[in-house]
C-alpha cells in the first residue's frame, strides 16, 4: 500500500507526523485515510479552487503514536 510505503519512510528520516488534504466530498479516501490510521485535524475551506470551491479536510498520521498501538495490538 502506498501509504503505508510513505509513511515507513517518514518514520526512517525520523519525522514524526505526516500530513494530507482530502477533499472533504472524497468520502472514500477521507475512510481510507482514517482506516490507515490518519485523524482529521482541520477543515481548509474553499482549498481547493476549481470549480466549484470546495473545503479540504487536512488529516494528520502520528508516526509513534501509531507505532505504540500497533506494538500493544502485535504483541
Amino acid at each position: 500500500m502506498l501509504i503505508k510505503t510513505l509513511i515507513d519512510e517518514a518514520d526512517k528520516r525520523g519525522l514524526r507526523k505526516v500530513s494530507l488534504e482530502v477533499r472533504q466530498s472524497n468520502v472514500n479516501a477521507h475512510e481510507a485515510y482514517r482506516f490507515a490510521g490518519f485523524v482529521d485535524r482541520i477543515v481548509k475551506k474553499d482549498y481547493y479552487t476549481d470549480s466549484p470551491a470546495e473545503d479540504a479536510i487536512e488529516m494528520v498520521y502520528s508516526i509513534n503514536a501509531n507505532k505504540r498501538k500497533e506494538r500493544m495490538t502485535n504483541g
